[in-house]
């Protein structure tokens, strides 16, 4: 298997994450959905629709920021970590993508601020986990954009290098 000059830098970044080698299974997925959206019942209404202010800028940063279609995504509204290792085993995302501080505590069983959870790199069930704002948040407080857009490019680089 040959790997880009951005995927290398890549797994360069995360091999802290993996003291015993980066599992192989994770350098040969293909399959499966490019990124898993976990975010809480007051952000998103449901996890087929796109609905309210939240779910709209979630739409265009998956179709205009990650450059993917709508229908190759996943989203979950969380409902606790055995919901959500099922809902991975099943669709077998390239990453984890937590919207907002409280959907990021309960994952990730951490009580740091937000801003030190979206600067980390985590993992959840074998796979790479970001963690970024409440898309609710952003799409009310226009000033979050710039950083919810980091976050974005932070998680196209690990679809693409993964």
């Amino acid at each position: 298997m040959s790997l880009s000059p951005d995927q290398l830098l890549y797994l360069d970044r995360v091999k802290a994450l993996y003291p015993g080698g980066i599992p192989r299974q994770l350098l040969e997925r293909s399959a499966g959905c490019p990124v898993l959206f976990v975010a809480s019942s007051e952000s998103l209404k449901s996890a087929t629709s796109f609905d309210g202010a939240g779910g709209e800028l979630l739409k265009a940063a998956v179709i205009k920021g990650l450059e993917i279609e709508l229908s190759k995504v996943s989203v979950a509204i969380y409902e606790g970590r055995e919901a959500l290792a099922r809902s991975v085993e099943e669709v077998s995302p390239r990453i984890i993508f937590l919207l907002g501080e409280k959907v990021a505590h309960e994952v990730l069983g951490l009580s740091d601020k937000l801003e030190q959870l979206r600067s980390g790199a985590f993992l959840f069930s074998q796979i790479p986990t970001l963690v970024s704002f409440d898309p609710n948040e952003v799409a009310s407080n226009p000033e979050l954009k710039r950083g919810f857009w980091e976050d974005l490019k932070r998680v196209r680089a690990v679809i693409r290098a993964v």
